[in-house]
C-alpha cells in the first residue's frame, strides 16, 4: 500500500490547552477498524510467503535448468503452476482489505489528533499500514534512519502512550 502521508497532522500540538479523550474519538473508531481489516488482511501472510519463496526457488531452478527459455517463457511456466496459482488466489483475497485498510488512512489523515492518545493511533497506523514491516523492528534491529525518526515521533506523542510505545520499541 502506497499512502502519501503528512507528517505534520500527526504531530500538530493542539490548538486548545487541554483536548478531551472524545476529541479523538472519530480517530479511534477508524483506528479500531482499521485493525479489524488488518487481521483479515493479514491472514494469510505466512502461505502467500511461503508460496512466494517456492515460486521464486523453481523459477531460479528453471533458469539453471532450462537454459533455452527465456525469462518470459520461465515466467509463463511458473504462472500455471498450483503453487502460483494459489498464491495468486490468496492475494487476491486479501486485496478488497487492503484497499479498505487505504481508503480509512485517507479518511484518518486529514483529522486532527488532539489528544496522545489520538497521536498514538495515527502513530501505530502509519508504522504498521503506511511504512511497513522495517518500521516494525526493534531498536536493536532498526535501521538509524527508521530508528531516529520514530523516536522523534514517538517524542511528538508524549505522555504515558508514547513511552509505552517507546519499550514495545526497546531492545
Amino acid at each position: 500500500m502506497n499512502v502519501v502521508v503528512n507528517a505534520t497532522a500527526l504531530v500538530a500540538a493542539p490548538s486548545i490547552a487541554v483536548a478531551g479523550p472524545s476529541e479523538d474519538a472519530r480517530l479511534l473508531d477508524i483506528e479500531a477498524r482499521i485493525w479489524e481489516l488488518y487481521e483479515l488482511a493479514h491472514q494469510h501472510d505466512d502461505e502467500i510467503s511461503k508460496l512466494h519463496c517456492h515460486c521464486v526457488d523453481q523459477l531460479k531452478s528453471l533458469s539453471e535448468t532450462r537454459p533455452d527459455m527465456d525469462s518470459k517463457q520461465r515466467w509463463d511456466f511458473i504462472t500455471q503452476t498450483p503453487e502460483s496459482k494459489e498464491h495468486t488466489r490468496l492475494v487476491t483475497l486479501t486485496d478488497p482489505y487492503h484497499d479498505q485498510i487505504e481508503a480509512l488512512v485517507r479518511e484518518m489523515w486529514p483529522i486532527r489528533a488532539r489528544t496522545a492518545e489520538g497521536r498514538r493511533a495515527k502513530f501505530e497506523v502509519l508504522i504498521a499500514c503506511c511504512m511497513g514491516p522495517d518500521w516494525e523492528r526493534n531498536d536493536k534491529d532498526a535501521d538509524w534512519d527508521a530508528m531516529m525518526a520514530r523516536s522523534l515521533l514517538l517524542e511528538f506523542i508524549g505522555g504515558k502512550e508514547g513511552e509505552e510505545l517507546r519499550q514495545r520499541f526497546a531492545a
